[in-house]
């Protein structure tokens, strides 16, 4: 795999590589929460006709949060490089409990507790 004219070969450079993947999402996410969309989108969590009443429109709000992660569908794409190839089989069961112990462990409500938990 390379990233322009550089290789990115196994070891410790596709480590920082994914590394500075997942900072790079992280603080995107956490500037994301932060932001007056992300507030936006806690209070239509929480109560969407008290925020119906602040005039910020909820349905082009709920239409924007499905679609700001659309650009992250393909970061897992350098697993195909690490694995050598990605079945169907890796989204069983184990990954799915995986998902919910991670959720459980590190927080439902946090950004940290997905990155802390799994390591």
């Amino acid at each position: 795999m390379s990233l322009g004219s550089y290789d990115l070969d196994e070891g410790r450079v596709f480590y920082y590589f994914a590394l500075g993947i997942l900072v790079l999402v992280y603080l995107l996410c956490r500037f994301l929460v932060g932001s007056q969309f992300g507030l936006a989108l806690a209070g239509l969590r929480e109560n969407e006709q008290r925020i119906t009443f602040l005039a910020i429109a909820c349905s082009a709000s709920k239409r924007s949060s499905f679609r700001s992660p659309a650009p992250s569908r393909g970061l897992p794409a350098p697993l195909c490089f690490h694995e050598g190839f990605v079945w169907p089989n890796m989204l069983g069961v184990v990954m799915s409990t995986q998902v919910v112990l991670y959720v459980l462990f590190g927080g439902s409500g946090t950004l940290i507790g997905a990155v802390i938990v799994p390591s």
